[in-house]
């Protein structure tokens, strides 16, 4: 199980190709139902398969997808698999959002649910650093990984005795250029993580009194990434420094969530390409119209769905493109958000409790065009 995306994963697997067997790709959401209606899905896709050629294939992979399935117990809301059998392959991911039940198999991994989530979040680096040591902490996704930590030499604050104390200010000095030195090694390894592209955003736990000479040292490029200072010092206990790490992780997507809301009721406000409440934004992605949908990360509805257009309303009525009638869906949200993700549009979840969110409906969108 890999609960961390790592940087550049994502887009290796993505192009991740084979001459033998084909990938079979399962999203699902962990909550209620699980792992029933993921063993279903997949019991019906096997069954709609039984004429290819390669079945023998399929079934050794949902094999391999059911088995893990029933003996794993989920930590979080969802839950992706790629599987092929034929070359050994297999990762799994826990995701931080739920996912409507999806199956596909084909030549590579189908990554766009995973690309989706990915987009959503920030890369963030929490670095304690004191006067002779500094740890550094990748978050993403609601993960938390350590990267190797620095030591210096800088000796501890001392007196020494000499003519009017001129050896101890001495002494002082050189030891306040070595932390300066300590604060640019620092920096010189940030940048590195900085450019294998390991955080978007960074904070450090350092003492006040050393902040503004860290702050010094830091590129402009740099700085004009650096959120702020947090009360962590490199001996602080994991469970306390993942806490806070976790904390501002959370701090950072609800400063994007305002944001975002904010700007969509500006644009809807003055009539531009957006609209809120969900049926507008049914009646939106039902003619691929939806750019970005912003919604509560806790909404259900039920609604229903044309099964030969896919066009989508909150009450039964006939399909505006075939005429035909729309079936009955346990959650018309999560089948919205599917087809966003298929129309190559984004998804924006919002926390549930964000008191923005009744602003919106609980659901809004950026348009492409107005329908």
């Amino acid at each position: 199980m890999k609960r961390f995306v790592a940087s550049g994963e994502l887009l290796a697997l993505s192009g991740r190709q084979t001459d033998r067997g084909k990938v079979l790709s399962v999203y699902c959401s962990t909550g209620e139902g699980f792992p029933e209606r993921a063993l279903a899905r997949l019991e019906e896709f096997l069954q709609r398969y039984r004429e290819f050629e390669d079945r023998e294939d399929l079934q050794r992979n949902v094999r391999e997808a059911t088995h893990y399935l029933i003996h794993f117990t989920p930590t979080k809301q969802g839950l992706a698999l790629f599987v092929d059998a034929a070359t050994d392959f297999f990762e799994a991911y826990e995701l931080p959002r739920p996912w409507k039940c999806t199956v596909v198999y084909g030549p590579s991994p189908y990554t766009r649910p995973l690309e989706v989530l990915f987009d959503e979040y920030r890369r963030i680096f929490l670095v304690p650093v004191d006067r002779r040591e500094a740890r550094f902490f990748e978050i993403f996704m609601g993960e938390i990984e350590e990267h190797e930590p620095f030591f210096s030499d800088v000796p501890s604050r001392v007196r020494a005795g000499g003519w009017y104390g001129l050896e101890e200010r001495r002494i002082a000095r050189s030891i306040e250029q070595k932390v300066f030195h300590h604060f640019q090694d620092v920096v010189d390894i940030l940048l590195e993580h900085f450019r294998k592209g390991r955080f978007e955003v960074f904070f450090v736990g350092l003492r006040e009194e050393d902040y503004a000479l860290f702050e010094r040292v830091l590129p402009s490029y740099l700085r004009e990434r650096l959120k702020g200072r947090v009360t962590l010092d490199p001996k602080s206990g994991l469970a306390e420094i993942s806490r806070v790490a976790l904390h501002l992780e959370r701090m950072v997507l609800e400063e994007e969530d305002h944001a975002l809301i904010d700007r969509l009721l500006t644009m809807v406000g003055n009539a531009a390409s957006a609209t809120i409440g969900l049926a507008n934004v049914l009646r939106a992605a039902s003619f691929g119209a939806c750019q970005t949908v912003v919604v509560d990360e806790s909404y259900r509805e039920e609604g229903f769905l044309c099964p030969s257009c896919g066009t989508m309303a909150l009450a039964p009525s006939s399909c505006e493109l075939c005429g035909g009638e729309r079936r009955r869906v346990e959650n018309i949200v999560e089948e919205v958000l599917e087809a966003v993700v298929l129309q190559r549009g984004e998804v924006k979840y919002v926390f549930a409790g964000n008191p923005k969110l009744s602003e919106i409906q609980r659901i809004g969108a950026f348009l492409r065009f107005l329908v």
